[in-house]
């Protein structure tokens, strides 16, 4: 079942199951009765919040189509895909409001979803300044070669990382 609601047939489910032995008593056979239900398409996708991409920008980060069937694994791809942007593009404290709740729209019949993604960018990380502490032995410019940032450049994850990565190595 989970299976065909991640292909988009959300309301699937099981009527019933079964099963029989065979003559020989050594096997069974198993009836398995299903209900797709209805195939979900993806009917709009919306944007609010976004102030530094556009909506074309974060439709193509998502990778979720118009009038295609709604995928929960590719919803939640893109989900993690959105906010993994935001933070390569220096917007640390990006969260997506409605991510629990509110996300999607069903009509009636289940059959169109509407999806809003509200976002609260926060604000885009620059570094002012570097200040070196604590250092007795080594001179601030070794730390400094091992930074991966430099001021005035957005600061993002992967850059803090890997400058903890390098200054580790040092010794």
């Amino acid at each position: 079942v989970i299976d065909l609601q991640n292909e988009g047939f959300f309301k699937a489910r099981i009527l019933s199951t079964q099963y029989e032995k065979t003559p020989e008593d050594k096997y069974v056979i198993v009836h398995v009765s299903i209900d797709e239900g209805p195939l979900t398409q993806l009917s709009q996708l919306e944007f609010t919040g976004n102030e530094s991409f556009s909506q074309g920008e974060l439709r193509e980060v998502v990778n979720l189509k118009i009038n295609t069937p709604l995928k929960l694994a590719a919803l939640e791809t893109g989900l993690q895909t959105l906010k993994d942007f935001y933070k390569q593009n220096g917007f640390l404290e990006m969260t997506l409001l409605n991510e629990e709740s509110q996300l999607i729209q069903y009509t009636q019949s289940n059959t169109l979803a509407q999806m809003n993604i509200k976002i609260h960018e926060g604000p885009q990380i620059s570094i002012r300044s570097i200040v070196i502490e604590g250092n007795v032995e080594t001179k601030d410019f070794v730390i400094l070669r091992r930074l991966t940032f430099q001021p005035g450049e957005i600061l993002t994850h992967e850059k803090m990382a890997e400058s903890i990565a390098l200054l580790k190595r040092t010794g």
